[in-house]
């Protein structure tokens, strides 16, 4: 590779390093947005409180259903009596 097409190249490459990099303003423009909507942030954790507590509880109650049967019982005697 010749000195020139290294010089090209990192000069592409330090224009692209300056594009992807935020403006001097972009942290403090984020702050303020995020300053002005807090139900966001109260959304977000309490749907993720949500799901935590739904992955906790769902396979525990279903493994319980699923080994001991039903909760809810016929009316009348259970067994069945004996009688002709």
């Amino acid at each position: 590779m010749s000195p020139v097409n290294v010089e090209e190249q990192l000069r592409a490459l330090r224009q692209q390093a300056l594009a992807r990099e935020l403006p001097p303003d972009g942290w403090p423009r984020l702050q303020r947005r995020l300053r002005r909507e807090p139900w966001r942030r109260a959304a977000l954790v309490a749907g993720l409180a949500l799901a935590v507590l739904v992955a906790g509880v769902v396979p525990g109650s279903l493994a319980r259903a699923r080994c001991c049967g039903s909760t809810h019982r016929p009316t009348g005697s259970w067994p069945p009596s004996p009688r002709p």
